[in-house]
């Protein structure tokens, strides 16, 4: 290749970068939790009644990430206290987008409202999972 073949190619990889920009995460993915296959490391009870409860719901919940496999959404799950306020223990899950990190799914239940069973727990975060999100009132 001669130097005059240079500047041709610097041009023709240059262009070649700039157009294979990823789109915002926001038009990527599923727009739903049904779209994913949800992962639900089985660490726990808690865990692994989540995950058989959702099976039963339809979905497909795998126990780690697969490459390959299409999009999935990772299962994140804690308890949390606020210590300035009197609301007890609460449960959080999440959904995770594998890819770009998006919360795809989020739901939180009070612990101190359930009895301490992680069956009734996973139940309560299933239900709350999906859900369907209240109408936002008209402007």
């Amino acid at each position: 290749m001669g130097l005059r073949a240079l500047p041709f190619t610097a041009a023709l990889v240059l262009g070649a970068c700039s157009t294979g920009r990823q789109p915002a995460p926001s038009t990527t993915g599923p727009r739903t939790l049904r779209g994913y296959i949800l992962v639900v490391p089985m660490r726990d009870l808690l865990d692994s009644t989540l995950a058989n409860l959702l099976r039963r719901r339809g979905f497909r919940v795998w126990p780690d990430v697969r490459g390959g496999s299409g999009p999935a959404a990772a299962l994140v799950s804690f308890t949390f206290r606020d210590a300035s306020s009197e609301s007890g223990r609460w449960l959080h899950a999440r959904f995770f987008d594998t890819r770009t990190g998006a919360t795809v799914a989020a739901a939180s239940v009070p612990l101190d409202t359930l009895p301490n069973d992680a069956r009734l727990h996973a139940q309560a975060l299933v239900q709350a999972l999906l859900a369907e999100p209240a109408p936002s009132p008209p402007p």
